[in-house]
């Protein structure tokens, strides 16, 4: 069943927990919708600012604006979701990982006051962006993602992560699946049984299709509640969720149909097909 929903709506920093959700262009309503980026268009990632992930971003669907706050800032940052872009028209490209976010990063807008906010809170020189999804969006649309619109990860799968790092005695903090930022957690399945799941049917209404499995870099050793860099996650997967080079946890999905397109974290799933 699914144990927790989970919606980042600006790529890298800390997202919100939700009971319900909306089912939207990128996936999750919202989900990775907006960026931080220096000013050579690169998306900041935690791997470089680890600051990022104490940045809070939440979205208040009735009052229809983008909350963004941190405990060192005096006031949070609002930003209208409706709201008319402060840059209109084409700009510089925005690149994820060093992959450029595709053609609608024409769709790219700096707003309002972001820049003082971010740039204040982080330390660096930085704005706040947003990839407004197109009025038709295509299947599969991914905003500012790696790869793919959901990662879904098993709570069995991150206590077997722990279980090899206690009987080894691994001198580094336990991760949490908070580390592995997924959109969905599920429990009651056995450890990695998602790697085998093809469409993963949510409640009566959502379908997600496999999008493979997510391969993972030095972020997830980075403490989500605290910033600190020194977890040993990344180590420890490598000596048992490695192949062909790439070090693979969780797995990508995208929402393959939707009959009333919304999901819910108390919904059961049921395995691949």
């Amino acid at each position: 069943f699914v144990d927790e929903l989970w919606v980042y709506p600006i790529k890298s920093c800390a997202g919100f927990r939700a009971p319900a959700w909306q089912v939207g262009p990128y996936g999750l309503l919202h989900d990775r919708e907006w960026a931080v980026t220096s000013d050579d268009g690169s998306a900041l990632r935690q791997k470089d600012v680890p600051r990022l992930c104490l940045v809070q971003a939440c979205v208040d669907l009735a009052n229809r604006v983008l909350v963004v706050s941190a405990e060192w800032m005096p006031s949070p940052l609002r930003v209208p979701i409706d709201a008319e872009p402060d840059r209109p028209g084409p700009v510089a490209d925005v690149s994820t990982c060093g992959v450029s976010a595709g053609p609608a990063a024409a769709g790219r807008v700096e707003l309002a006051g972001a820049r003082e906010w971010m740039s204040a809170a982080l330390g660096v020189a930085c704005t706040l962006v947003r990839k407004p999804p197109p009025a038709h969006a295509p299947a599969g649309l991914v905003g500012f993602a790696n790869s793919s619109q959901l990662l879904l990860l098993g709570s069995e799968s991150v206590e077997m992560l722990r279980r090899w790092m206690r009987d080894r005695s691994v001198s580094a903090r336990l991760p949490t699946a908070s580390e592995f930022r997924p959109n969905l957690t599920v429990r009651g399945c056995a450890a990695f049984a998602e790697d085998a799941w093809g469409d993963v049917q949510i409640g009566t209404s959502v379908i997600l299709s496999s999008a493979g499995p997510c391969a993972r870099c030095s972020m997830v050793n980075i403490d989500q509640r605290s910033a600190d860099t020194s977890g040993r996650a990344l180590w420890a997967l490598s000596h048992f969720r490695r192949q062909r080079g790439a070090i693979l946890f969780g797995q990508l999905f995208t929402v393959g149909g939707s009959s009333s397109s919304s999901s819910s974290s108390s919904s059961s799933s049921s395995s691949s097909s």
